[in-house]
């Protein structure tokens, strides 16, 4: 779900309150995270910054879960703006 989306400052941030094992809301105690994009200054660039806090019945599996929609999704912003 989107918490807040900021234009001016090139961020949004989201929580995940369900969904599959292990981010359904029985392994979930609470999942935000905050994403911003920054200029690079010294070159026509930008630098994605992506932040989660969570904490769930076991992080590590959770970490592991999301790291490849992070991937993904970063991968996708830098094929598309290429």
């Amino acid at each position: 779900m989107t918490v807040s989306i900021n234009d001016l400052e090139h961020t949004f941030q989201y929580q995940i309150t369900d969904g599959p094992s292990p981010i359904s809301k029985d392994d979930l105690k609470f999942y935000y995270g905050t994403v911003s994009v920054l200029p690079v200054t010294d070159e026509n660039a930008s630098y994605v910054s992506w932040i989660t806090r969570f904490e769930s019945k076991d992080d590590g599996v959770t970490q592991e879960f999301c790291d490849p929609f992070y991937m993904a999704f970063l991968g996708h912003l830098k094929a598309h703006f290429a």
